[in-house]
């Protein structure tokens, strides 16, 4: 978006639209969705390639305008038989002119004697029928032109359209062979992948602060972190670390957590300390000392270590790093605080390595990530002696009251089908909390764990519109922790540190805010008032 680009839209004086931005059109056409959209909905890659070929395939019967009727002349070329009518009435009112004129001419140069005034009339009457005859003669002779011209013309015109049904037809008939013989249109790409890859420059030293951490940690700049909160947001995210300075590659971890966790570490931060953001929680994989000859396509072709503190990769080139540095380095065992196991020297050549697996030890099982696994692999319950920790992701739901109660009673919960990907990207690797709010109260009703993935088989007698019936995915199951109804000041971090109460549906809070939201909660139900 530019200020410099400026366009009048047709829209309503309350509705605010952002600045104008150049596109390019690749084809105009008109095909059926077969569904209602809302604006900037995101689609499924394969939806989106599936209605770009359409429209490009319908493209030029849409554009096409040979055999379309002029408007002036409506079908076929009936305008120059307008123009001849026009001109036909002219000739005539040109002789009815010439006719009077002479008439009058007659009448005053009328002889006074009677003998010849009727003569003269004889002589006028019989001058007048001769110029009748002529003049039919000459409207015959008109007549015959005009058909035969209007033979001609839809002679001309029958002929017209069988040339243009015959180019037609050729025209479809190169479109299907070149259709055939080139290749697909390249769909465009897609808004979310299930991993994303990027590189980070930092100093050597932060590697080593990072794991001596209990829990593994890491940071970046504000700038950085606005990308990876967005990357985190759409699915996994692997960090491939490279010390700066070096073309080399030092290894490779994964993102857990969003930043927002505050640990007192000797960070090394070349800019001002003020732009470097929170810490966020990550598990390395390996640790490795490579120098790849890859160079990245989304970099100018540069290799792959000379970049700027963050630079994304393509999928394939990531996976293929990640490889590389899981067959020539050594093993993170988990739980061992950052630090390689006892079998951390042997190499790992023998053992395929998947980079979206949840954790490292399921790295080398090549465990499916769909949400059919997610489904048989069923998420810990929340113990009930403690509120949850700093591992799982906590989610505001914002509904009903009546239908907070229904869920309650039942114990399954419904979503927006484009709230479901993030919830479900969120139970891959651990626990999910659901803190209740209901609509128009700035109260809390309790908060639940998400139990299992949407299946049709959980139904719900929700109370709401057709319209949102039709937008909410299918039930899961969900399992209640507390119940009660309080108020809290607490602030949301992760949303311009406005009240927790006052979110959209499935806002994302922050560990330490939703772990303090659950304690609250908890307390109150044990002790009620």
């Amino acid at each position: 978006p530019n200020p410099k680009f400026r366009f009048k839209w047709n829209c309503p004086a309350h509705v605010t639209l952002s600045d104008n931005f150049e596109v390019d059109w690749k084809c105009t056409a008109e095909v059926n969705a077969g569904h209602a959209y809302f604006d900037c909905q995101e689609l499924d890659p394969e939806v989106g390639y599936k209605f770009c070929q359409e429209m490009f395939n319908s493209q030029s019967t849409m554009d096409c305008k040979a055999g379309r009727p002029d408007k002036k002349d409506g079908k076929g070329n009936k305008g120059d038989k307008r123009d001849e009518r026009k001109e036909d009435k002219k000739e005539k009112r040109e002789k009815e002119s010439k006719k009077a004129g002479k008439r009058e001419d007659t009448k005053d140069d009328k002889p006074s004697g009677k003998k010849e005034d009727k003569k003269i009339g004889k002589q006028d009457v019989k001058e007048e029928k001769k110029d009748m005859k002529k003049d039919k003669k000459k409207d015959k002779s008109l007549d015959g032109r005009s058909s035969d011209k209007q033979d001609n013309q839809e002679k001309a015109g029958k002929g017209n359209q069988r040339d243009e049904l015959v180019a037609k037809a050729e025209k479809e008939q190169t479109k299907q062979s070149s259709s055939e013989q080139e290749l697909p249109i390249p769909a465009p790409a897609p808004l979310t992948r299930a991993t994303r890859f990027f590189v980070l420059k930092s100093d050597e030293s932060n590697m080593e602060a990072s794991c001596s951490c209990p829990k593994a940690l890491w940071a970046v700049s504000m700038e950085a972190q606005k990308t990876l909160i967005t990357a985190f947001g759409e699915g996994r995210v692997i960090l491939m670390f490279s010390p700066s300075g070096t073309g080399k590659l030092k290894g490779f971890m994964k993102m857990l957590s969003l930043p927002g966790i505050k640990a007192s570490l000797s960070w090394s931060f070349p800019q001002d300390p003020q732009d470097l953001g929170q810490f966020f929680a990550v598990e390395w994989y390996c640790v490795a000392d490579v120098t790849p000859e890859h160079t990245n396509p989304w970099n100018h072709d540069r290799p792959v270590a000379a970049c700027g503190e963050l630079q994304e990769l393509p999928d394939d080139l990531g996976n293929v790093l990640c490889q590389y540095m899981w067959e020539n380095g050594e093993a993170v065992r988990v739980g061992s605080k950052g630090q390689a196991g006892e079998d951390g020297n042997r190499s790992h050549a023998d053992a395929a390595f998947n980079p979206t697996a949840s954790s490292a030890e399921d790295a080398t099982t090549n465990r499916a990530d769909t949400p059919a696994a997610a489904a048989g692999a069923t998420a810990a319950a929340v113990p009930s002696e403690s509120s949850p920790g700093l591992d799982a992701r906590y989610f505001v739901i914002k509904a009903p009251e009546d239908n907070v109660l229904i869920s309650q009673k039942r114990g399954v919960w419904a979503t927006h089908k484009r709230s479901q990907p993030a919830l479900l990207n969120a139970r891959q690797d651990r626990d999910v909390i659901l803190l209740f709010s209901a609509l128009g109260t700035d109260k809390f009703q309790g908060f639940a764990v998400m139990k299992s993935v949407p299946d049709p088989q959980y139904q719900a007698p929700w109370k709401c519109s057709k319209r949102i019936a039709q937008s909410l995915g299918d039930c899961f199951q969900v399992q209640w922790e507390a119940l009660c109804s309080i108020k809290s000041a607490e602030t949301n971090p992760w949303n311009s540190d406005k009240p927790v109460w006052r979110s959209r549906d499935c806002q994302a809070v922050a560990p330490e805010v939703g772990s303090r939201l659950c304690a609250l909660m908890k307390d109150a139900a044990a002790h009620p008032s």
